[in-house]
């Protein structure tokens, strides 16, 4: 199944959410045509204050991919790289990776970074609002 990663601002605000919308609805027109097309299969970090997440998470559960959250075993910074370094290792199909515009965007640089030292240049899509 074609794995997709989401990473953004815990900030993100509903009101932007069609920027994530469309950029998962992008992913999923690419492989309706698929002779072997599978559903897709999201994961996120589950970030307990919502945001970019969350908001993925919702519209792809009703677009009917598989959703599963992968929440830091803590709730401290070493915790949450250790997760988003998991996601990456997954090499999914896609990374989307949402910036919101003056948001501190920490979490999502480093694993739009990670993504890009394990050679996943080509499978990035950049969210910017």
């Amino acid at each position: 199944m074609p794995n997709v990663v989401v990473t953004g601002s815990r900030d993100w605000p509903p009101h932007l959410a069609y920027h994530i919308w469309e950029a998962l609805r992008r992913i999923q027109k690419a492989h309706e045509d698929d002779w072997h097309w599978t559903p897709l299969v999201l994961h996120h970090g589950e970030c307990p204050y919502g945001g970019a997440d969350l908001i993925a998470a919702s519209w792809a559960d009703g677009a009917g991919w598989q959703v599963r959250a992968h929440p830091p075993e803590q709730q401290v910074g070493w915790a949450y790289a250790k997760r988003n370094k998991e996601m990456i290792d997954l090499l999914p199909d896609y990374v989307v990776v949402c910036y919101l515009n003056g948001a501190g965007n920490k979490g999502t640089k480093m694993t739009h970074e990670m993504a890009l030292a394990r050679g996943l240049d080509d499978r990035i899509v950049e969210v910017r609002a």
